[in-house]
């Protein structure tokens, strides 16, 4: 991780940080299995037999769309906060002094990720497979601070995380 007391040139006003695409894969292949199983389930419910080749159409569009939803919609780091997606794939904007908790987990039982509960209960959530972690870890110590929740979750090794 970075150097947290390294002095800065000017920094920019924001950053962004992308999931990695071989790790979109996580994601990519159960939102697939999720389209067979949504169009098993219209099939079912239009009492109609159960068709692979429309299945495979629901597949080819519901995976890209999942992997793109990601990619278009990456951890964009403020001077005033962190601009991250809910799990429902809304954008918001959330300051340092709202996140209260961070703490290595696997969102949607999967992908290892940190887990930030905001003061208000919500949660919200940055991969692991983020590109460029170090610079974030450096972002945020810059402007959040090193004991900030987040940071301080990120600075647990792997192994100790991977027990949570």
């Amino acid at each position: 991780m970075a150097d947290c007391g390294r002095p800065s040139p000017s920094l920019p006003m924001q950053d962004k940080f992308y999931i990695h695409p071989i790790a979109l894969w996580r994601l990519m292949f159960p939102a697939a299995i999720a389209g067979v199983a949504s169009a098993k389930l219209v099939f079912w419910l239009m009492d109609l037999p159960f068709a692979w080749p429309a299945t495979l159409l629901l597949m080819a569009v519901i995976a890209p769309l999942a992997g793109l939803a990601c990619l278009l919609q990456p951890v964009q780091a403020e001077r005033t906060g962190l601009r991250l997606s809910s799990a429902s794939g809304l954008r918001r904007s959330v300051a340092w002094n709202e996140i209260s908790a961070s703490q290595p987990a696997k969102q949607y039982g999967l992908m290892p990720a940190y887990r930030l509960t905001l003061t208000d209960g919500r949660v919200f959530w940055i991969p692991r497979a983020t590109r460029r972690m170090p610079q974030l870890y450096d972002w945020i110590c810059r402007h959040a601070g090193v004991e900030h929740p987040l940071a301080c979750a990120m600075r647990l090794p792997l192994y100790l995380a991977e027990a949570h």
